[in-house]
């Protein structure tokens, strides 16, 4: 580890004198994109969890990708040096005595969002959002709605500058989380940090549910249905308990396997007519995540991928960090009927797109350690089990580990929300006390 250490200072010398990358306009900028890349391993070397060293690794590797490096450091990689430096400082520090506080920490938060939510509904409060050109810089009118309601491309008359237009204009209620199901899935965080802290031993953590549930059943965006994504992964959190009751009293695996297939049937069959627009609304998103699945494995970008090696190379690594934006823009100019959804609405799709094979099986792999340990580490690690899936849950449908800071080229505002960043990394950070 010390000569690994050693070298990749070594590189941090070389490259701050001499790297250039030909990409960049400026010498100066083109050594930082090499020395965060070095930063990036650096930390990730120091990391005493390999699991979260590898998943760390392959994200510093991922700033070596086609799209601008000034703006994968400004927007991206900074972040992520900062959380991935925090985390490897302070892994060695935690301990299960920091669980309960912060647990409760998490609860007080989501009660603030719901009580949010509930002056939201009193008043009523339109959500104002702009119509940016599509290669501009400065909106072009000011509507009532939001990204999540449904982008269209327009061209303008005697122009061929085409415009993203936000064409529903609604009342909605995000209790100032910028997105409905933001603020769902910190309602459902914060109902699992609850029923985490009712199974550490302290029942009236139970009273908080009627205000955690608010931001599930209030918050909403267009849509005419309230059942949206927060009360599937309240059923999910529901599920998770009955699990964990079961194995603690003896149950055999087999019935707890056959109680989890018989509901995934069950979910599958639901999931059927809305993946086809047919019941609930999603968005066109299962269509989307098979159509960039097929085309990453079978018929990736001719500019990147001539060659059979070149096409493993971005199966095994992926096309680089901030790539979904690229490709979805690549191939809505292609074939305009393609759905554009920036970013994926699924993490782990997106990992697979941005960081291939190596870094979904790093990802996975982390999750997988750490559920493992929190498994067999009592009530109290179980408590951070259960809060932990269900933000891996919540990662299916949304976005909680894409960072606000990575500004899209098309709409020109922030996805992803500070609040679930921050949670998933907190509780990251409480399983590792439990190695």
């Amino acid at each position: 580890m010390e000569l690994i250490i050693a070298a990749l200072l070594i590189w941090l010398v070389v490259v701050s004198c001499l790297a250039s990358f030909g990409r960049e306009s400026t010498i100066g900028w083109n050594r930082w994109h090499w020395a965060m890349v070095g930063c990036g391993l650096l930390i990730a070397a120091t990391m005493e969890n390999r699991w979260a060293g590898a998943l760390m690794g392959t994200l510093s590797l991922g700033m070596l990708s086609f799209t601008s490096p000034v703006r994968i450091i400004r927007l991206y990689f900074f972040p992520i040096l900062a959380l991935g430096a925090a985390y490897a400082a302070l892994a060695p520090h935690m301990t299960p005595a920091m669980v309960a506080p912060i647990l409760w920490a998490m609860v007080g938060v989501t009660v603030c969002v719901g009580l949010w939510a509930l002056h939201s509904l009193w008043h009523r409060e339109p959500y104002h959002t702009r119509i940016w050109p599509l290669w501009g810089a400065q909106p072009v009118a000011t509507v009532v709605g939001h990204p999540e309601d449904g982008i269209t491309m327009t061209s303008d008359p005697g122009s061929s500058q085409g415009y993203f237009i936000f064409d529903i204009p609604q009342v909605c209620i995000r209790a100032g989380q910028g997105n409905a199901n933001h603020a769902q899935a910190i309602g459902v965080v914060g109902t699992a940090a609850a029923c985490g802290l009712w199974w550490m031993g302290q029942p009236w953590a139970l009273a908080a549910l009627g205000l955690t549930l608010l931001p599930v059943l209030i918050c909403r965006d267009r849509r005419s249905s309230w059942l949206t994504q927060g009360p599937v992964y309240v059923g999910f959190v529901g599920l998770m308990l009955l699990t964990m009751t079961a194995l603690n009293d003896g149950a055999p695996m087999w019935r707890v396997g056959a109680e989890w297939g018989v509901l995934l049937v069950g979910g599958l069959w639901v999931a059927k007519p809305w993946s086809r627009g047919e019941g609930w609304y999603d968005g066109d998103r299962m269509r989307v995540w098979r159509e960039a699945i097929r085309h990453y494995w079978l018929h990736p970008p001719v500019y990147l991928a001539t060659t059979i090696y070149w096409r493993w190379f971005y199966r095994l690594m992926g096309y680089g960090i901030s790539s979904w934006e690229t490709l979805v823009l690549l191939g809505k100019r292609i074939e305009p009927t393609v759905k554009l959804m920036v970013p994926a609405h699924n993490e782990y799709v997106a990992l697979l797109i941005e960081r291939g094979l190596i870094g979904l099986v790093c990802a996975l792999g982390f999750i997988g350690s750490a559920a493992w340990t929190l498994a067999h580490a009592g009530p109290t690690g179980q408590a951070v089990l259960l809060v932990g899936l269900t933000i891996c849950a919540i990662a299916t449908t949304h976005f909680p580990w894409t960072f606000p800071q990575g500004i899209t080229k098309t709409t020109k505002e922030g996805y992803g929300n500070m609040g679930l960043v921050i949670l998933s990394f907190v509780t990251a950070l409480l399983a590792e006390g439990f190695r």
